[in-house]
């Protein structure tokens, strides 16, 4: 089955998140950035929005998890 959905998880806004929004997918795959609050990302308005702003990464992929309809 073709992949529907990718969720990006980074703590970089300027690459990770920017990326995740400005890929565009050949197959019409849709990319969720998902920003975490630890590493390089240290609080604040992120210069690239991404979908959803984070704890960690467990959050980030519960966070996916429910988006997807899994949970």
């Amino acid at each position: 089955p073709l992949l529907q959905r990718v969720y990006m998880v980074g703590d970089n806004p300027e690459s990770d998140i920017r990326g995740a929004n400005s890929y565009r997918s050949e197959v019409g795959s849709s990319w969720q950035s998902i920003l975490v609050r630890t590493g390089v990302y240290s609080g604040g308005e992120p210069a690239w929005t991404p979908s959803v702003i984070v704890d960690d990464v467990q959050k980030a992929v519960q966070w996916a998890l429910k988006a997807s309809k899994w949970t």
